[in-house]
């Protein structure tokens, strides 16, 4: 079959809050929990993420929600081996590379009942870079939980924050563009060496189903955003495709042209650019330099650049909304 996409959402709001963007992989793996399978995906484990085997719907909620942070896959291989030989459903839901290591790895015989699910990758982040910046929060010891993708602000043009949790019920929240962990990452500083030349960028992919943001839905297909977050969904084989159909009375969806979306998400299909600044960043975080002093050196130029870009971004859109209640009081 040839790959399609969906704009959509999970119609439980309470679900769709506690996501990333609309709830699509919770759907997907409480679907595979209750026909008899398990699901594999990254969990919090203190302060590091792992894959983890989830086998009841209970228990999905905590791998929900994005996690810039490199997961540690451990056996988790040879659990999904020995789930498929058993005669078990197995989602896995992993980057593009770890799905396509996994898919070496497997024998053909057990593929048929595994449902692979990636996501649109942006890069995998040091593990040194993640340490070092923890090391910078105020009873960083005591830390409960960090949630990367927070919605309270919104989801629309990219106004989520982190909300950073600690021992006691303490809560903190900070726009992302704010945190120098996130500022450093979508920069390009300290991804893996193998990110700036990914294999398993594009549209076509061995994966089942790819889950990404919808990024610039708001322009593509305004009628399904409502700033509470929107999935893109691409599905790239049959079995995809009739999973997905087991999930569709639960969504709101849309079928749409994959080549718009990817103006908005470059990441499809585009690598990460290295920088020569990357080097730099990890001699000084060898020299044990504080993390937030680094990004904040090392980033004072593009925030300049920033500043300007958002500038002109405002601008223009003044004159473009100018310019449309013009046409509608029939001026010229």
């Amino acid at each position: 079959m040839g790959t399609k996409a969906y704009a959509c959402y999970n119609v439980d709001e309470e679900v769709r809050r506690k996501s990333s963007s609309g709830g699509i992989y919770y759907l997907l793996a409480k679907t595979v929990i209750n026909s008899g399978g398990v699901v594999y995906a990254a969990c919090y484990v203190g302060m590091e993420v792992v894959h983890r085997k989830i086998a009841s719907v209970a228990a999905l909620i905590p791998s929900c929600g994005s996690k810039y942070i490199p997961s540690t896959l451990d056996k988790t291989f040879h659990q999904v081996k020995c789930d498929l030989e058993d005669g078990k459903k197995v989602m896995f839901v992993g980057t593009p590379c770890q799905c396509a290591g996994l898919y070496r790895f497997l024998p053909d015989t057990t593929k048929d009942r595994l449902i692979c699910v990636d996501f649109v990758c942006h890069g995998i982040p040091s593990k040194a870079a993640w340490r070092a910046y923890l090391s910078t929060l105020e009873k960083s010891n005591s830390i409960v939980d960090i949630n990367m993708r927070d919605k309270i602000s919104g989801w629309s043009k990219y106004q989520y924050s982190w909300r950073i949790t600690y021992d006691g019920g303490q809560e903190v929240l900070i726009p992302q563009s704010q945190v120098s962990y996130m500022r450093g990452f979508v920069k390009d500083l300290y991804l893996r060496p193998s990110c700036y030349a990914c294999h398993f960028k594009g549209t076509e992919r061995k994966t089942d189903i790819t889950l990404a943001d919808f990024w610039g839905v708001w322009e593509v297909l305004p009628s399904m955003d409502d700033n509470k977050g929107t999935s893109l969904v691409i599905i790239h084989t049959q079995k995809g495709q009739d999973w997905f159909q087991k999930i569709q009375t639960q969504l709101i969806y849309q079928p749409v042209n994959l080549d718009q979306t990817i103006r908005y998400n470059p990441s499809i299909l585009q690598s990460a650019k290295i920088t020569e600044k990357r080097q730099e960043f990890f001699c000084r975080l060898k020299s044990h330099e504080n993390f937030n002093d680094i990004i904040q050196d090392l980033l004072k130029d593009s925030d300049h650049i920033s500043v300007i870009a958002k500038t002109k971004r405002k601008v223009i859109s003044l004159i473009q909304t100018y310019r449309k209640i013009c046409l509608k009081k029939g001026m010229k």
